[in-house]
C-alpha cells in the first residue's frame, strides 16, 4: 500500500477505528468471504469522504475510475462483489454469467443509468440506454447473439464480400439462406413486442408497422423467404429502369403472374392489416376512404388474375409487328 494512503487512513480517526474494530472482530470470529467483503463495503460508505479522497489520490487511472464507480451506490457495489465471489467459487457458463449481470443492472437501474449517462463513448451510451429499456428483450437479444452471433456474422461477411451496397432484397435473400436463425430472430421480435415498441414510439417506424400488423408481416416475410427473395429482386430491378412503358409493365405482370398472385392472396387474407397501414400513411381523408373501399369491395386475388390476363393480351399485341 502506498505510504500516502496509509498516512491518509491514519489521519482519519473514524476510518482507523472502524478498520481496527473490523480486524479485531474478524480475528475473534472470522466471517465467510462474502460477509467480510460486505462489511468492508459498509465501512467504505460510512467513511465515504475519506475513501473518495483516497480513490482520487491513486496514480492508477483504472483504479481511480473503478473506485469512483464503486462509491456510487452501496447496493450495486455489494451486488457486483458478491457476483464476483460466487463466480470465483462456482463458475457459471458464459450465458448464465451475462444473464446474472443483466439482473444486477436492472436491480440497480437508476445508478447504472447514471453511469451510462456519464460515459464519453456515444455508441456505448446509446446501446446501453437501449439495453436498459426492457430486461426480457435484452436477455433474449444477448442469448441470441451468444448462440448465433459469431456464426451469423461470418455468414453475413461472406455473403456481402463481393457486394457494393445492400438492397432490401439482399437482406431477404440472406434471411432465406439462414431460415432457422431468421425464425429465431422473428420469434424474439414477436415475443418482445412491448419491449421493441419502447425503443421507438413512432407509429410509422417500420418495426412498429410490422408489429402492429403481425399477420400480414409474417405472411409477406414467409413469401419472401420461400422464393429466395426473387420477387423483391425483380421489383427492385424493374423500378430501377429509367423509362418504363406500358409494354414493360405488361410483361412484368405477365412474367411474374404467380408471384404477384401470391402477394394478392396474402393481401386478400389480411385486409384489416392493409387498411391499418393505409390509415397510418395516407393523410388525405378522401384518398384514404377510396383505398379502404377498394380493399373492402375487391377480391384482390381475382383482380390479380384479371390484371395478369390483361397484361398477357397487351403484351401479345404490343409484340405483334402488324400493329
Amino acid at each position: 500500500m502506498e505510504e500516502s494512503i496509509v498516512k491518509k487512513i491514519s489521519e482519519d480517526k473514524k476510518l482507523t477505528k472502524d478498520l481496527m474494530m473490523f480486524a479485531i472482530k474478524e480475528k475473534n470470529n472470522p466471517s465467510d468471504e462474502k460477509t467480510k467483503m460486505d462489511k468492508l463495503v459498509d465501512i467504505a460508505f460510512d467513511n465515504k469522504k475519506t475513501v473518495g479522497e483516497l480513490v482520487d489520490s491513486s496514480k492508477d487511472e483504472n483504479t481511480k475510475m473503478l473506485g469512483k464507480i464503486a462509491l456510487k451506490d452501496k447496493k450495486l457495489t455489494k451486488d457486483v462483489i458478491n457476483f464476483g465471489l460466487d463466480e470465483q467459487k462456482n463458475p457459471s457458463d458464459e450465458k448464465t454469467q451475462i444473464n446474472k449481470v443483466v439482473d444486477i443492472a436492472f436491480d440497480n437501474k437508476k445508478t447504472v443509468g447514471e453511469l451510462i449517462d456519464s460515459s464519453k463513448d456515444e455508441n456505448a451510451k446509446m446501446l446501453s440506454e437501449i439495453a436498459l429499456k426492457d430486461k426480457k428483450l435484452t436477455k433474449d437479444v444477448i442469448n441470441f447473439g451468444l448462440d448465433e452471433g459469431e456464426n451469423i456474422k461470418n455468414k453475413f461477411n461472406e455473403f456481402t464480400k463481393n457486394k457494393n451496397g445492400l438492397k432490401t432484397s439482399d437482406y431477404f435473400e440472406f434471411a432465406s439462406k439462414n431460415p432457422m436463425q431468421t425464425i429465431k430472430a422473428l420469434n424474439i421480435i414477436s415475443n418482445n413486442e412491448k419491449g421493441f415498441k419502447k425503443l421507438n414510439n413512432d407509429p410509422k417506424a417500420p418495426l412498429n408497422i410490422a408489429l402492429d400488423n403481425k399477420n400480414l408481416s409474417n405472411s409477406i416475410i414467409g413469401l419472401a423467404l420461400k422464393d429466395n427473395a426473387n420477387i423483391p429482386k425483380k421489383i427492385e430491378n424493374f423500378a430501377e429502369k429509367n423509362y418504363v412503358s406500358g409494354s414493360d409493365c405488361a410483361k412484368f405482370i405477365y412474367q411474374n403472374g404467380k408471384e404477384l398472385h401470391d402477394v394478392a392472396k396474402v393481401l386478400n387474407n389480411n385486409k384489416q392489416d392493409v387498411k391499418n397501414i393505409i390509415n397510418t400513411f395516407v393523410e388525405d381523408e378522401e384518398s384514404r376512404k377510396c383505398y379502404e373501399n377498394i380493399v373492402d369491395d375487391t377480391d384482390l386475388e381475382g383482380l390479380a388474375h384479371a390484371i395478369e390476363i390483361g397484361a398477357f393480351i397487351y403484351d401479345a399485341f404490343s409484340d405483334c409487328t402488324i400493329f
